[in-house]
């Protein structure tokens, strides 16, 4: 019997965590788990959704940032606290979100901004708890200069970029959208808000909002055409968001690097290269001869020896397929035999004439001149004394008469 007893309480101490309660499911597929041992327990994990928490639900950070890619964390449905940057807040909580604006935290969720009175700041660090308050400065009226300095600041207009794209590379006849978002981070409503850009290849939509309360994000997009023919290299495109106060604007940059398309490597790159190598065997076959001559061929010998490097650079690059870096380095090379071809042009070999081309309309002008003066004195000159002529008949007769 006691035996028996024994091993009856050895069966129930091992079956006591099998019929525990549990809450939650351990999901080994997140970061920075953290996991409450015991009897009863739940899991946080970083989330994005709440489909992703496997039954408990995503609390979102209202920056949409926790850590690396996520937006949140995972927690139990029941909880009415949020979460910002790993610190849980209790319902009720404010954050100062700027020193103008704040968020409050209702049952897990981040409110929308809410915008100070008139005269007052929130001013605890952005993205810790505040609450909006009157300065000192601003209740007090015993300086008019300081009241009138919180009036101006109260309705100062700003506008910024939030997001805007980074440099990027496309191929030649390829498109591509990209976003433009702008805030009014100002205290006064803007109107007329426009966005443009330098570069043809890009068109806006839309082209313009109408307006813009204070701290209100507005997005444009920019859809992207590249020319079949636009030309291989970076190219620096400045955006610039206007509103309907003209001083009132803010500006970006980005450069669109365009690769060329397989037409252009077969039709124009490769064409190019052979080109190139034609034009330096016969400018080192001129300046060879030159040299041979007495003639200074060492500035222009340099350029060329510069150009077969290029050429000789371009061919590494062509052959590991790395098309624009060859585009660029045949334009060097161009640049070069341009160069060196006028240069051996201009070099003259010591002891030797320099041969002037004949000028033909010269020449005839000169010849013209010339027969309107011998027409013109021809002219002017004496008639001459002529003697009486006979005839035919006359000298007949007097032939017949003998």
């Amino acid at each position: 019997m006691a035996n028996r007893l024994v091993i009856g309480l050895i069966f129930l101490l091992i079956s006591f965590p099998a019929f525990a309660e549990t809450t939650g499911v351990i999901n080994f597929s997140f970061v920075n788990v953290s996991v409450l041992t015991g009897l009863a327990g739940y899991t946080v994990n970083l989330c994005n959704t709440t489909s992703g928490c496997l039954g408990h639900t995503c609390f979102l950070d209202y920056d949409n940032f926790s850590s690396g890619f996520s937006y949140g964390w995972c927690n139990s449905s029941v909880i009415t606290s949020c979460f910002h940057n790993n610190s849980e807040y209790s319902t009720g909580t404010n954050i100062c979100v700027t020193n103008l604006t704040t968020r409050s935290c209702s049952s897990g969720t981040w409110q929308g901004i809410a915008n100070c009175s008139s005269g007052q700041t929130c001013p605890s660090t952005a993205g810790f708890p505040g609450n909006c308050t009157t300065s000192s400065s601003s209740s007090s009226s015993s300086s008019s200069g300081s009241s009138s300095s919180t009036n101006t600041s109260s309705k100062a207009s700003s506008i910024i970029f939030t997001s805007y794209p980074l440099s990027f590379e496309i191929v030649q006849g390829e498109s591509t959208t990209r976003v433009v978002i702008v805030q009014n981070n100002g205290n006064t409503t803007l109107y007329n808000i426009t966005l443009s850009s330098s570069s043809t290849w890009l068109s806006v939509r839309p082209v313009k909002w109408n307006q813009s309360v204070k701290n209100n994000e507005t997005a444009f997009t920019l859809n992207i055409s590249i020319p079949a023919d636009a030309a291989v290299k970076a190219h620096t495109v400045t955006l610039e968001v206007t509103t309907h106060n003209a001083s009132l604007k803010a500006g970006k940059s980005f450069d669109i690097t365009v690769k060329p398309s397989n037409k252009t490597v077969q039709e124009q790159i490769f064409p190019d290269y052979d080109r190139y190598l034609e034009i330096l065997a016969e400018l080192e076959t001129t300046v060879s001869s030159l040299g041979a001559s007495g003639a200074n061929v060492e500035e222009v010998q340099a350029l060329l020896l510069n150009a077969r490097s290029k050429l000789s650079q371009a061919n590494q690059s062509l052959e590991s397929k790395d098309y624009f870096t060859a585009q660029q380095l045949l334009g060097d090379a161009k640049g070069l035999l341009d160069a060196a071809s006028t240069q051996a042009a201009s070099i003259s070999i010591p002891g030797s004439v320099p041969v002037v081309p004949a000028d033909f309309t010269l020449m005839i002008i000169i010849a013209v001149i010339a027969g309107v003066i011998v027409f013109v004195v021809y002219l002017l000159l004496p008639p001459g004394k002529s003697k009486p002529a006979s005839s035919f008949f006359e000298k007949s007769g007097e032939k017949k008469k003998k």
